[in-house]
C-alpha cells in the first residue's frame, strides 16, 4: 500500500520541475465539461479529418470552435 501523500509529494515535484505541465494542468481544471448535440455525419467527418490528421476529433472540433469564436469576436 503506498502512502497517497507520497504520490501527492511526486505530483508537487514533477509540476515544480516542469512549469509547462503545470500550465497544463491548471488549463484543464479551468475547462467545462458540455453537452453538445450534433448531426452524426458533422461527428462523423470530424473524426475522418481528425484522424488524417492523428488527432483525436474532440480536440479538432475545439480548435474549430476557438476559431469560430476569434474570428466573431473580431466583427
Amino acid at each position: 500500500m503506498t502512502d497517497p501523500l507520497d504520490d501527492a509529494r511526486s505530483m508537487d515535484d514533477a509540476l515544480t520541475r516542469d512549469p509547462g505541465l503545470a500550465d497544463r494542468v491548471r488549463g484543464r481544471a479551468r475547462k467545462k465539461l458540455i453537452s453538445l448535440r450534433l448531426p452524426q455525419w458533422q461527428i462523423d467527418t470530424a473524426k475522418r479529418i481528425a484522424k488524417r490528421g492523428k488527432r483525436h476529433y474532440q480536440v479538432l472540433m475545439q480548435g474549430w470552435i476557438a476559431k469560430g469564436l476569434k474570428r466573431e469576436l473580431g466583427r
